[in-house]
C-alpha cells in the first residue's frame, strides 16, 4: 500500500463520524433498557458491521 493511499485510509477513519448518541448506555440513564445481552451483543456486532460498510463506502466513493 502506497503512503498516499494509507493517508487517505487514516483520514476516513480520524473523520469517520459516530452515529450512536453518546449517553444511550451510561449509568446515570433513567430510561427503561428493556433488552437482553443477547441483544446488547447483537447491536455491539451491528455496530461494528454498519462502522465497517460506511469506512468501505467512503473509500469506494474516494477512488472513483
Amino acid at each position: 500500500m502506497h503512503q498516499n493511499e494509507k493517508n487517505i485510509l487514516r483520514y476516513l477513519v480520524v473523520n469517520y463520524q459516530n452515529p450512536y448518541p453518546k449517553d444511550i448506555f451510561r449509568w446515570d440513564n433513567e430510561g427503561d433498557v428493556g433488552f437482553n445481552r443477547g441483544r446488547f451483543n447483537q447491536h455491539c456486532y451491528e455496530i461494528v458491521e454498519n462502522m465497517r460498510n460506511d469506512l468501505l463506502k467512503e473509500i469506494d466513493e474516494g477512488y472513483k
